[in-house]
């Protein structure tokens, strides 16, 4: 996404909300330059991660140390 377009994006929705704004994007959008458009804007986000070049191994590590499993129900365990 263009830079601009985002920033512009997010000016135009203060014009109609004093909410909080949440942004969803799909991991096309997921680059640096996003992420810090939204935090310098407080704007919340929820961005799909691309993990083609990560390991997946390392975030079930990250997950089970910072984690909590709970049972959902019989033989589900989220």
């Amino acid at each position: 996404m263009r830079l601009p377009f985002l920033k512009e994006t997010i000016k135009l929705a203060r014009t109609v909300t004093t909410g909080q704004l949440l942004a969803r994007m799909d991991s096309g959008n997921d680059s640096r330059d996003n992420l810090e458009v939204f935090l310098e804007n407080e704007v919340d986000f929820i961005i799909k991660r691309n993990l083609r070049k990560e390991d997946p191994q390392e975030w079930l590590a990250i997950a089970k140390k910072n984690g909590e499993a709970t049972l959902e129900r019989e033989g589900k365990t989220v």
